[in-house]
């Protein structure tokens, strides 16, 4: 007496060149949505947007912005270099992730696939490295010209690096514009 078949995940022993497929709605429309931008979406571009809007939520419930912010003091003079790579992930303006999601997929996706991921991951970590020493640089300078304040300045959130992914792909267009 042989079970009852349930689709073809039942024995897949029985027949070994077949490649069953997940299915693609199991009821659950977030998911499916979610499935559905990822498969779209290239990898960095959907890693960058997932880690911002997931600091943004942990930014309810630790102080993010005390802890991953570009402080140059904390930056320089207590050597957390991390300070450096971090704090373009955190903001806790809803605002700015609101606009950061209308905007940045479309850019982002086409940059990365004109670039390569191995290469566009590498220019988001440059940007935002360059960025970030450029600010503190000009804080120490701002603090030599007698602000005392200003080494306790931050720089934090996801601008920095999407305005210099624009200034980016607006040079790369505008070059490639010239040989056409």
């Amino acid at each position: 007496m042989s079970s009852p078949s349930r689709g073809p995940y039942a024995n897949p022993s029985a027949n070994p060149s077949a490649n069953p497929t997940p299915p693609e709605d199991d009821g659950n429309p977030i998911l499916g949505g979610y499935q559905r931008w990822a498969a779209r979406t290239p990898l960095v571009t959907r890693l960058s947007i997932l880690s911002v809007v997931i600091c943004y939520i942990l930014s309810f419930f630790l102080p993010l912005e005390l802890l991953l912010t570009n402080v140059p003091y904390f930056t320089v003079m207590h050597l957390q270099l991390f300070r450096l790579l971090v704090p373009s992930l955190v903001g806790d303006s809803i605002f700015n992730l609101i606009v950061l999601l209308l905007f940045y997929p479309g850019m982002a996706s086409g940059m990365e696939m004109a670039l390569g991921s191995l290469h566009f991951a590498y220019l988001l970590f440059f940007m935002s490295f360059l960025t970030n020493i450029i600010f503190d640089v000009v804080c120490f300078l701002l603090y030599f010209m007698g602000d005392n304040g200003a080494l306790l300045y931050s720089c934090n959130g996801f601008w920095v690096v999407a305005f210099s992914l624009i200034t980016v792909d607006c040079m790369r267009v505008s070059f490639l514009l010239l040989f056409c």
